[in-house]
């Protein structure tokens, strides 16, 4: 039987001496042991053997799982002969009732013998993806910003008629390759081109984009699930109104599709909507992705209920770069090997991209305010930062 494992999985091996040959390769000796938790750290598969483990112990190793947001699976052999052992179907219920719902046990020693598992890629890691890359910040519905950065970027249009409309293909000289840090849709006056726009360069593989707050909420609109109607996603809802189903339906498979962040260049650089800590970086999780979409929580309470969010890069230490943007600053510029590039373009700002790995910041001004009375955030200002 062939299982299926999370590339930065847990695995605890229990209940017997024997164990597969493959699992042999990959043993960490105990709970105690650092390399299990520097593993963990690193977001590495890694396999544990215990015969006789504690209850206790086995919801220890799910709470250290859980903390380093790493998927926790439990396999073992079944001894029917011996209901006395620690690992039974009766343990298994047990663990379930406690959260640990990836458990797999038997009493086939042939079936034992014969395991094999495969890796479910994480989304989150695209590690040979080396670009080079242009980033850029929260686009929200500025369509015609968005067509002249890409212009000035560098990106070529070729068009080809095929069944008698024209198609455009997408291209660049140096093979440059663009990253959306979501909040794609809202306020501005084209969230349904700009949607159109990116949908056609993702097909083409020439874009990935990660999901932003409004994209979030677009998304649960468009699926029919109850939204608040505000903070422009009135716009965005008046814009798409008439168009084809088949429309709708492909903004709702890419949004869904889009991960929390991304990791490219062999953990060098991270696009990210929000923030993301060096912890979270390459690994899932709900806590993570609410990280990733909405920001850091802090402790008080906004005037509608939601948690404030901290600024996460004031205290970033992560050895990969980290571009995101969600907060419209007046100019983006680098602290703690983090950049926010949102320089606000739908409040009158900027359309911001980076050049990685030139680290080159370009920008469009933008043609209007098109939703005004937002104020920027002057990081320097309020950390107390040197030029």
């Amino acid at each position: 039987m062939q299982l299926s494992f999370e590339e930065d999985a847990l695995i605890l091996i229990t209940g017997t001496e024997h164990l597969p040959e493959w699992i042999q390769k990959n043993d960490v000796t105990g709970i105690e042991d650092p390399k299990l938790s520097g593993r963990l750290e690193k977001g590495l598969l890694t396999f544990l053997h215990l015969v006789r483990p504690a209850f206790d112990e086995i919801m220890k190793l799910a709470k250290i799982a859980k903390r380093n947001f790493v998927p926790f699976h439990v396999l073992g052999k079944v001894d029917r002969n011996n209901p006395d052992k620690v690992i039974n179907l009766k343990m298994r219920k047990k663990l379930r009732r406690q959260g640990v719902k990836n458990v797999y046990l038997t009493d086939d020693k042939k079936g034992w013998d014969n395991l094999s598992y495969s890796l479910k890629k994480k989304h989150t890691r695209m590690l040979d993806e080396h670009g080079p890359l242009d980033f850029i910040g929260d686009v929200h519905g500025c369509y015609d910003e968005l067509t002249a950065l890409l212009n000035k970027l560098g990106y070529l249009a070729s068009e080809t008629i095929i069944n008698g409309s024209i198609h455009k293909r997408y291209f660049h000289p140096q093979k440059r390759k663009l990253v959306f840090l979501g909040d794609m849709v809202d306020r501005g006056p084209a969230s349904d081109k700009v949607m159109e726009l990116i949908l056609e360069l993702n097909n083409q593989n020439m874009a990935y984009a990660v999901l932003g707050n409004h994209d979030e909420k677009f998304l649960r609109y468009l699926k029919g699930n109850p939204v608040t109607v505000n903070s422009g996603l009135e716009e965005t809802i008046s814009q798409v109104e008439g168009k084809s189903e088949e429309f709708k339906n492909n903004i709702i498979c890419f949004l869904k599709s889009l991960p929390s962040h991304y990791v490219f260049d062999n953990g060098n650089v991270v696009a990210v909507h929000a923030g993301i800590r060096e912890d979270m970086q390459g690994k899932d999780s709900r806590e993570i992705k609410d990280y990733c979409v909405f920001g850091e929580p802090g402790e008080k309470k906004k005037y509608d209920g939601l948690p404030e969010r901290r600024d996460w890069g004031r205290n970033y230490r992560g050895k990969a770069k980290v571009v995101y943007g969600h907060t419209p600053v007046k100019e983006p510029f680098w602290v703690n090997n983090s950049i926010d590039i949102d320089s606000g373009c739908v409040f009158g700002g900027k359309l911001t991209a980076l050049r990685y790995p030139e680290n080159e910041l370009i920008s469009v001004n933008s043609f209007d305010p098109y939703y005004p009375g937002v104020d920027f955030v002057d990081f320097r200002k309020e950390w107390n930062l040197q030029d």
